[in-house]
């Protein structure tokens, strides 16, 4: 059962989020979607951007999954975009239930996202060749390998949250203590890149657009640029291919003694994918395309273009 009408029905989480109103700008710009967005926060700017929006459980929540399908029947959804790290697993395992009822899920596979999701063992697959050394707490401890800096966040984690530079052993001491279930990571040297890679679905990549990071607040690029590294492209597409990562990825890269080094592998479309799309590669357009068994042009035009992100007001109207 495969939905078809005038304008495809597109569900889109997380629209709270810089990856999820990313998302939206991307698609409303073909003019060919019913764009429909949820998120968990009832305030969420993404809404504004919305034909129609609604608010959800968690993906915590055992209701989160049946609300989700209830409202894909309902709205005849061709193609569920979550953009929540929290989210995907739960999607992932749920996949069936969703093409069952015609709609199509665009993330990985459950086996490529446990390996990406948990940054110890991306690690401990990929090598320290292609990634950044990373220990448990209770190695690094012990074998204390490298000097400082080093960087301390969580094992499974999203964005910069409660990521830290460590400069010495005590603010490691104090820090340990604040992060749930932290790793440490080899401090690798700016620059800083964001990768977009739009991959088939069987996890070969078919384009890797690098965003070079020149600002950054809060963990999200607040001035970009497209720079189109030959080595940072090969790198991302092989990490993304390694993982056979389906359909849309954002690969994060540094460099050590001059050679690019991932420390980040995210499963899902980057906060700041819209900067590729004004390049010229509507990444999110063409993995709906992809998904739904359309012909994509890989005849790729790429623009260099930088963006430079301010702050924009969303009102809502809370009542007398």
């Amino acid at each position: 059962m495969v939905h078809r009408y005038e304008k495809e029905a597109i569900l889109v989480t997380g629209v709270g989020g810089a990856a999820g109103i990313s998302t939206i700008r991307a698609l409303k710009l073909t003019g060919k979607f019913k764009i429909i967005g949820v998120d968990a926060n009832p305030l969420s700017a993404g809404f504004k951007f919305c034909d129609e929006f609604y608010k959800v459980p968690y993906a915590s929540d055992k209701y989160f999954v049946d609300y989700l399908l209830e409202l894909s029947e309902k709205k005849k959804v061709a193609v569920l975009i979550p953009t929540v790290d929290e989210e995907l697993l739960v999607i992932a395992r749920n996949r069936e239930k969703f093409e069952r009822i015609g709609t199509k899920v665009l993330v990985a596979d459950e086996e490529a996202l446990v390996s990406v999701l948990d940054k110890y063992l991306s690690y401990q697959k990929l090598g320290k060749a292609l990634f950044a050394r990373t220990w448990t707490l209770d190695e690094f401890m012990k074998d204390n390998p490298l000097s400082f800096p080093v960087i301390i966040k969580p094992r499974l984690g999203r964005g910069s949250r409660n990521t830290h530079m460590i400069e010495n052993i005590d603010e490691l001491h104090i820090l340990a203590r604040k992060v749930r279930d932290p790793i440490v990571q080899e401090y690798l040297e700016e620059p800083e890149y964001s990768v977009d890679v739009l991959s088939d679905l069987s996890g070969k990549a078919i384009i890797a657009i690098p965003r070079k990071r020149l600002e950054i607040k809060a963990g999200v690029t607040w001035r970009g640029i497209i720079d189109l590294r030959k080595d940072i492209m090969e790198v991302s597409k092989k990490v993304a291919q390694y993982f056979k990562l389906a359909g849309l990825s954002c690969i994060q890269l540094r460099f050590k003694d001059g050679k690019p080094k991932v420390f980040e592998v995210n499963p899902r479309i980057g906060g700041t994918s819209i900067l590729s799309v004004y390049a010229g590669v509507n990444i999110p357009l063409l993995a709906v395309k992809i998904i739904l068994g359309e012909p994509i042009d890989t005849s790729f035009s790429i623009k260099k273009v930088m963006v430079v992100r301010y702050f924009e007001e969303a009102f809502f109207e809370t009542g007398a």
